[in-house]
């Protein structure tokens, strides 16, 4: 009989699983509707993490959603998926491509006392169409020095062939796993999908871990049963 992690009284224990999305709302995010087909593919992504969440009983997820532009600033933060519903961001026509900034909020939350003592490690999600605009080589330190944000699993999506794909490639810091380029709507379609469904899914319960098994301090073997994801997604013609 499979073992269930119980507090005093009976109750299941739930280990917390965060996803965040650290979404680029600059000026450029305007152009041939970047911006709205980014918050038409989050939206359309939430009934299959709040699904997640219905199967996964060993967990209690929560999603934030992070924009940048000249400053950083959560849309949602540490919101219980089942009690969420998606607002669509706004992108700042004269905002510039601060990363380094995001970085440092999410080096904040990484070592905030909302962090888990007990949790899956957070998936971690950075957006972005533009090169960037400021110095964010010690903010992406700090962040991957942080306690959780080292325990993260990182992926980064290149909106359009600016798209900074050296900064992503350092915030992954992963051989193994490069940034998910989306040259069109279809294609960051399925960049979305594919970090929302099968990556949260394994992050959430990995194939090979039985959730009763999974440590209460994540550690690198955990963190590595997310899938690889491709470079680019095989669909029509470059839009952006």
């Amino acid at each position: 009989m499979e073992e269930v992690n119980k507090r005093p009284g009976g109750q299941i224990s739930k280990r917390t699983s965060k996803v965040i999305f650290v979404c680029d709302t600059s000026g450029s995010m305007l152009e041939n509707g970047k911006i709205a087909e980014l918050n038409s593919c989050l939206r359309e992504s939430i009934p299959h993490i709040q699904k997640i969440a219905d199967e996964a009983t060993n967990a209690e997820i929560q999603i934030s959603i992070m924009g940048f532009n000249n400053v950083p600033k959560w849309e949602e933060q540490n919101k219980p998926i089942k009690e969420f519903t998606w607002k669509d961001m706004k992108a700042n026509p004269d905002g510039e491509t601060n990363i380094g900034a995001a970085f440092d909020l999410l080096a904040l939350e990484m070592n905030s006392p909302t962090m888990p003592e007990r949790g899956y490690p957070p998936l971690v999600v950075v957006v972005t169409d533009g090169l960037a605009t400021d110095n964010y080589t010690v903010g992406l330190q700090a962040f991957l020095q942080s306690k959780w944000g080292a325990k993260s699993v990182r992926y980064g999506i290149a909106i359009g062939k600016d798209a900074d794909v050296s900064c992503l490639t350092k915030f992954i810091n992963n051989a193994e796993r490069k940034p998910i380029k989306a040259n069109n709507p279809e294609q960051l379609a399925k960049a979305i999908r594919l970090v929302s469904t099968v990556v949260f899914k394994q992050v959430v319960a990995p194939p090979s871990t039985p959730p009763s098994a999974v440590p209460a301090t994540p550690t690198a073997s955990l963190v590595a049963t997310a899938p690889v994801a491709p470079t680019a997604v095989e669909t029509s013609s470059d839009v952006w």
